[in-house]
């Protein structure tokens, strides 16, 4: 989202990960916004790809006269969309005039401006601008002074409430007072569901067609693409002699999306300060700063993402060397702390500099597969978005004991011959499958006995990839088995598997089914233990978030005699359903009474709840 917004404003985006498998899950997940196409590098067949698809002719100018059209169509979408907004609240507003709580509303703010209804809406636009005028002066102060007494004796407000408190009252009371709709409540807001796809149609095609803009694409645009090209194709010095060449951001401006890995910016990007106007570093906990730092150098600004309580990088820098680089070049001991690069991660060191925002919704795994992580590592402050009566009683975990023994290389051979067998009988027909271990040893032999099995496009069809935790980081699967590999003696191995942070990271990689191949089982204690003491238990029905309005306790009452199975007061990522139930095999919200944050939460419950796949 933010990289598409940048992009709208005709900036330049760059989006590094620390692996190839990272770029494969991003640019999956970009799949899901057809029309943005990022340039794509990091191995050396991603980069001959890029070689190819630069010199072969796709990055051709656009038709200018198409992207004027495409232009005009986004920003007719744009006004529609926004016509279908004021009219879903305009019609909410009608209908929750008409309710107790608006009635006693409605009397409260006539006492306060009994005059604003008689305004005319210039008068209103009028006064209201000239009342909220920035002071920059003793003459404009004079004059907004003068406009602010004007209004309070035109609405007949009283001292008591501040201007801004004033101004809101009597937009509500207009409003209120003028609201007479011929159009339900739940037409007005499908009119704007509809106007909002519309927009997200129309915004795609446009940016597909301005990333190819002729004021991108230049002469000097093509020049630099051309440039890039010929240093794909040549070895590394001679390479690193061509970028050399490019002196300005022309080349970022002619492509302006990217993604690559982080261990390739210097071979394949030039070493200019600020060349994109943003970059979107993700997995930063996992990201050691010196690693990063070239990617942060070719930003104007960044976005920082990670999560501090999944796995940490790894450094091999000793206390020794940090200290006397920190030295030799005079840091100051106030900064030392912040650049031990050892101990601090992309994501500590931007914390440490930037307010932290927090991203509380989880939307990849059915509930049964994340609402013990959800409660036990994040105190249950991350709300579950895929929960819905068709999930909440998804049966997803499934605990599979395999009796063997774990050898002298580390492996657990009869885990790695369960996988095959299992991977057979899922077919093609189960989507992306994930095989996951803590160990690499036991990583190593399920994929050697993987290869062996089936051949690359049979892998490649089925989406397998097979790793160890600290690989699958920031990547998913629909399916994704887990090999455990430890046996009943190996305390030690309990000990680094049930860590917190590689648990953090592994128990949330599926997507809907997560089978767990166990010789033994972990120690009773363990976050591990209470995950799989849920296998074969899903969650079920969550309790109502809240005390449900008669009203809508009647309409329960109401469905379950008819023998529809209905929910109240029900909990879905941040937001609280009145009534869900299931129609047709979809997910169903019924809106019962006015959100008690007002319309506008009302009309952002509604949209979240469409794009997480409910009926409202």
């Amino acid at each position: 989202a933010m990289g598409g917004d940048a992009l709208a404003q005709g900036r330049c985006v760059w989006v590094p990960a620390m692996d190839d498998a990272a770029i494969d899950s991003l640019t999956t997940l970009l799949g899901r916004q057809p029309g943005l196409v990022p340039i794509l590098f990091g191995s050396s067949e991603q980069r001959e790809r890029l070689a190819l698809r630069l010199a072969n002719g796709e990055l051709t100018p656009c038709d200018e006269s198409a992207l004027e059209r495409a232009r005009v169509a986004l920003d007719d979408a744009v006004a529609a969309r926004d016509a279908a907004q004021a009219g879903a609240r305009h019609s909410l507003t009608a209908a929750w005039m008409h309710t107790p709580d608006g009635r006693r509303e409605h009397e409260r703010l006539l006492a306060s401006a009994p005059g604003a209804v008689s305004l005319t809406e210039d008068e209103r636009r009028e006064l209201v601008a000239r009342a909220t005028e920035p002071a920059g002066g003793w003459f404009a102060s004079r004059r907004r002074r003068r406009a602010e007494r004007t209004l309070r004796a035109r609405v007949g407000a009283s001292d008591e409430p501040s201007l801004d408190r004033r101004v809101e009252a009597i937009d509500a009371l207009r409003a209120a007072t003028g609201c007479r709709s011929e159009v339900r409540p739940v037409d007005a807001c499908h009119e704007l569901e509809r106007a909002e796809e519309h927009v997200r149609r129309c915004l795609t095609a446009w940016l597909a067609l301005e990333t190819r803009s002729p004021d991108r694409l230049d002469r000097a645009g093509l020049r630099a693409v051309s440039t890039l090209a010929t240093a794909l194709r040549s070895g590394r010095s001679a390479r690193r002699a061509q970028l050399e060449r490019l002196t300005d951001r022309t080349l970022a401006r002619a492509l302006p999306l990217w993604m690559g890995t982080l261990a390739d910016v210097d071979d394949l990007l030039p070493a200019l300060p600020g060349l994109f106007d943003l970059v979107l570093v993700d997995e930063a906990s996992a990201t050691e700063q010196t690693i990063a730092a070239p990617a942060l150098l070719r930003g104007r600004r960044a976005v920082v993402v990670g999560d501090p309580r999944q796995l940490r990088h790894v450094s091999f820098l000793s206390d020794a060397t940090i200290e006397e680089t920190l030295q030799r070049h005079g840091v100051e001991t106030a900064q030392r702390a912040q650049l031990d690069v050892r101990r601090n991660s992309l994501y500590d060191a931007a914390a440490a500099t930037a307010p932290v925002l927090q991203l509380d919704e989880h939307f990849r795994s059915a509930p049964h597969l994340i609402d013990v992580v959800a409660r036990s590592l994040y105190g249950g402050n991350l709300h579950v978005a895929t929960r819905t009566p068709l999930t909440h009683s998804l049966d997803c975990v499934h605990l599979q004991p395999v009796p063997g023994t774990r050898d002298v290389d580390g492996v657990v051979a009869a885990e790695v011959t369960e996988i095959v067998v299992a991977l057979k009988r899922f077919g093609d027909g189960a989507g992306s499958v994930g095989v996951i271990t803590p160990f690499r040893a036991q990583a190593d032999a399920s994929e050697a006995a993987v290869l062996r099995a089936f051949d690359a496009d049979t892998l490649v069809r089925r989406g397998v990839r097979v790793g160890t935790v600290h690989s699958f980081q920031g990547n998913e699967r629909h399916t994704v088995l887990c090999s455990l590999g430890v046996t009943d003696r190996e305390s030690t191995g309990w000990r680094f598997v049930a860590a917190p942070p590689l648990l953090a990271v592994l128990l949330p990689r599926a997507r809907t089914h997560m089978p767990v191949l166990a010789r033994a089982s972990p120690p009773a204690t363990s976050l591990l233990s209470e995950y799989l003491a849920t296998a074969d238990s899903p969650p079920g029905a969550p309790a109502p978030a809240r005390p449900a309005t008669p009203w809508t306790r009647s309409i329960v009452e109401d469905l379950r005699l008819a023998g529809i199975v209905a929910g109240e007061s029900y909990p879905t990522g941040r937001h609280v359903v009145d009534v869900a139930t299931v129609r047709s095999g979809q997910p169903v919200a019924l809106v019962c009474d006015l959100h008690d944050d007002g319309i506008d939460a009302h009309l952002e419950r509604h949209l979240a709840l469409l794009r997480s796949g409910w009926t409202v």
